[in-house]
């Protein structure tokens, strides 16, 4: 079930937005398996080409461990033209910080764990299975809560492009 969910998350960033004329038709989705910065993105032996890029994201949780110091993980999985996805991992009772985002819509997907979300001032707990959309200049954080390792997936339309980060 989270896998589908996963998956519908990832056709609507990158086929079926694209497919409403967000993107040119004569343009592929993705022209390789690199970043913007043209550094190679993880799994790079799985298959990519003109029209996709395919990751596993246990691979790359596994392959990029939680960084003690800060408490968190986080790493930019895939980047197109109009969308983006990157993967934090946070040790419980880790945070980002409180931020938000002026030119960026945010969908959150939680793969695995809990953790509260605090959200213009106001918290909601999420958990493994919740998506979470986050229009721009909402200020939000999540803080991972209980025993595990708290696991989130998040796009970004458009593409992020690492500054759009405004921390409050």
């Amino acid at each position: 079930m989270k896998q589908n969910a996963f998956l519908l998350i990832l056709a609507l960033c990158f086929v079926i937005s694209p497919a409403l004329g967000q993107q040119e038709a004569s343009e592929p989705l993705a022209a390789s398996n690199a970043t913007p910065n043209g550094s190679e993105l993880v799994n790079s032996s799985i298959p990519s080409g003109d029209q996709f890029t395919m990751v596993n994201i246990f691979q790359i949780a596994e392959e990029n461990p939680l960084d003690p110091k800060l408490g968190y993980m986080r790493k930019e999985v895939i980047s197109g033209k109009n969308a983006s996805v990157n993967m934090t991992l946070y040790m419980p009772g880790s945070h980002l910080g409180a931020h938000y985002h002026s030119a960026t819509d945010e969908i959150g997907y939680v793969v695995l764990g809990q953790a509260n979300l605090t959200m213009n001032g106001k918290d909601y707990p999420v958990k493994a299975g919740d998506l979470i959309y986050i229009p721009p200049f909402n200020v939000h954080d999540y803080v991972a809560v209980g025993n595990e390792t708290f696991q989130i997936m998040t796009f970004f339309m458009p593409a992020f492009d690492g500054k759009d980060r405004v921390f409050v």
